[in-house]
């Protein structure tokens, strides 16, 4: 059993769906917003903990670093790394 498909199907028996640019729009807007979210929230949590809180645990630093951190590789994968209208081009090539 394999991942056969359609002669005009992707990898996998997947076939590639255009989205609209308008739609994409929407997609990258939301994205933006919860990597922001993520990246504010952990950033106010680890600041708070470590300058104003009277008792935490290392777990509580560790979380809010974690949240911080994937808040900050998010924002920076989707809107400084591959930004450039070359990047995003090259997704849209399919493999035969």
């Amino acid at each position: 059993m394999g991942g056969g498909g359609s002669p005009g199907s992707g990898p996998g028996g997947l076939s590639k769906v255009k989205i609209p640019a308008s739609q994409r729009l929407h997609m990258r807007t939301i994205s933006f917003v919860l990597a922001l979210c993520l990246t504010f929230f952990g950033s106010f949590a680890l600041i708070y903990l470590l300058l104003f809180a009277d008792g935490w645990r290392a777990w509580m630093v560790t979380g809010a670093g974690l949240v911080l951190t994937i808040g900050a590789v998010w924002l920076y994968s989707d809107y400084f790394f591959d930004a450039t209208q070359s990047s995003n081009e090259a997704r849209d090539i399919e493999l035969p």
